[in-house]
């Protein structure tokens, strides 16, 4: 009869070990779904960044270029702009002579 208790006794832990065992496999199987479907996110966002980085590149080189330009195009309003003035005042100056020069 012992032998009987103490069989059912390790029977039932077995089967308590087991179930825990079903659980364990069953979690570790979801984890490592889980795992899988975050490798292929992180496999897909590394992907994104590279696209992100080279569309970053390509804008910083296209704000450079953008910034040369408006450089170029500043310095060449301040000439015509020095030119203008130049104009008038040399305009102004002939205007001055051509009504000195007139009889009154």
């Amino acid at each position: 009869m012992y032998l009987f208790l103490r069989y059912d006794d390790t029977s039932k832990k077995l089967n308590t070990c087991e179930e825990n065992l079903q659980l364990a496999e069953t979690k570790l199987c979801h984890s490592e779904k889980i795992l899988e479907k975050t490798i292929r996110d992180k496999r897909k966002m590394e992907g994104d960044v590279d696209v992100l980085e080279k569309e970053n590149y390509a804008l910083k080189e296209a704000v450079e270029t953008s910034k040369c330009s408006l450089e170029e195009e500043i310095l060449l309003r301040v000439d015509i702009e020095h030119q203008l003035q130049s104009t008038k005042e040399e305009m102004n100056f002939k205007q001055q002579m051509f009504n000195k020069d007139l009889p009154s």
